[in-house]
């Protein structure tokens, strides 16, 4: 017995923590992609140029073009942090230019999808 107070972490304590934290740091990170439309082609060109390899919430973004649109405005963004949602993503993106649409894939879009971005929801017939 000693005096009461915390004891001493053993060899073998220091030992699991620290292959507990190897391992963490070891683990392959949860991401997610997301789609990113820049309102015109020289946005979406500084994009892929300048935000290709940056960091955003702990990830490494890899910025590659959609070929499947084109009107070479739309860029799909690999290594989007799990934590991170549209509005991260599109505010990492205002760098390069007017972002016009983003999403997470999978997840619910921002509110520019549904016409609640610019002039507000758009209405159709009578209710």
């Amino acid at each position: 017995g000693g005096w009461g107070g915390p004891a001493a972490p053993s060899t073998r304590d220091i030992a699991a923590a620290a292959a507990f934290a190897a391992a963490a740091a070891n683990a392959p990170q949860v991401t997610k992609e997301a789609e990113i439309r820049m309102e015109d082609a020289i946005a979406a060109k500084a994009a892929v140029d300048h935000l290709n390899g940056t960091a955003l919430m702990g990830g490494v973004l890899t910025v590659e073009w959609d070929t499947s649109s084109g009107m070479n405005t739309k860029l799909i963004v690999k290594g989007v942090p799990a934590i991170a949602g549209w509005q991260e993503v599109k505010d990492h993106f205002k760098v390069a230019g007017t972002v016009a649409f983003a999403k997470i894939k999978g997840e619910d879009e921002g509110p520019t999808r549904f016409g609640c971005g610019k002039g507000g929801p758009v209405r159709r017939g009578p209710y």
